[in-house]
Formats: structure tokens, C-alpha cells, sequence
């Protein structure tokens, strides 16, 4: 999925994380945004990320103000980072990453 957003944007994003087609129960689940560079090096976003219902998958996160800044870069590639309360590890989605265009 592809996702325009505008230089500045601190509006909460929404997401409702699935697994083939369903949601993902998050209750017990801990996740975090992983934002790339189209380069592929990591960008530390230092807003925050909810579970804002876990039963349906649904997470929330909330940018800095620097956060989605042309300065920093045009475009991101996001990915969630999902880690059960095994300590097991899982991406969404697990294919390309979700790209997110900076637009001035």
C-alpha cells in the first residue's frame, strides 16, 4: 500500500494490521513502526505508536513534529514490527513494504 502525506503532518495514522485478509488479535503483543530510507538505512521516528484495539489489529501512530519532514527524506518505507509475548518476531506486511511519499 502507498500512502501520500504532507511535509508536517502530527495527525494520527491509523492501521489495521491483517494477516491474509483478517486481522491481527495484538492482545499480549508489543509493536513498533520501521521507517527506511528508499536507501535502506533506518530513520528513527520519535513519535509515538498505540495499540488502540488489539482484539482487531488496530494501531495508532502519532508522528513528531519532525517526523514527516521533506528535510528528512521524499518517501518512506514502513513496515510494523509485531513481537508476541514469546518474544517472537513478525513484519506487516511481510512482502514490500508499505511506501509513504512526503508531498511539499
Amino acid at each position: 500500500m502507498a500512502i501520500d502525506i504532507v511535509s508536517g503532518w502530527t495527525e494520527d495514522v491509523d492501521y489495521i494490521l491483517k494477516v491474509d485478509g483478517v486481522a491481527l488479535d495484538l492482545t499480549n503483543m508489543t509493536v513498533a513502526i520501521v521507517a527506511r530510507k528508499p536507501s535502506g538505512s533506518e530513520i528513527t521516528l520519535t513519535g509515538t505508536l498505540t495499540i488502540t484495539d488489539a482484539a482487531n489489529g488496530v494501531v495508532r501512530f502519532s508522528p513528531a513534529v519532525a517526523d514527516i519532514a521533506l528535510a528528512t527524506t521524499s518517501s518512506y518505507h514502513v513496515r510494523w514490527k509485531v513481537t508476541d509475548s514469546g518474544g517472537k518476531i513478525s513484519y506487516f506486511p511481510n512482502a514490500e513494504a508499505e511506501e509513504w511519499t512526503v508531498r511539499a
